[in-house]
C-alpha cells in the first residue's frame, strides 16, 4: 500500500496499491483506514468500503455511489480489462 488517506475534494477516501508493473488507485471510499502505508496486501483482501454517496463524507466529487478505480503504468492509465485479464 502506497497511500490509504482522505484525498480531499476531488476523490475523497483513496487508497493507492504498488503492484509489480502498474499501480491500482481507488477514489471515493467511506472506508479507508483497513489498510495503512507500507502494509502487504493479498489478491481478495478486504482494503476498504466504498460509497461516494453525494455530498458524503469521503465522497469527494462524486454525484452518486460507486467506486472510481484507476490502474496505471508509469504516469498511463491503463484499461482495466487489459491487465485484469480473468474478469468477465
Amino acid at each position: 500500500v502506497k497511500s490509504a488517506k482522505n484525498a480531499g475534494a476531488g476523490c475523497g477516501g483513496f487508497i493507492k496499491i504498488k503492484h509489480r508493473d502498474y499501480t491500482t488507485q481507488y477514489c471515493h471510499m467511506t472506508v479507508f483506514n483497513i489498510v495503512k502505508k507500507g502494509d502487504q496486501v493479498k489478491k481478495g483482501q478486504l482494503i476498504g468500503k466504498t460509497g461516494g454517496t453525494k455530498g458524503g463524507r469521503f465522497a469527494g466529487n462524486s454525484g452518486g455511489p460507486h467506486l472510481h478505480y484507476e490502474v496505471v503504468k508509469g504516469n498511463t492509465n491503463v484499461d482495466p480489462a487489459k491487465v485484469h485479464t480473468g474478469l468477465s
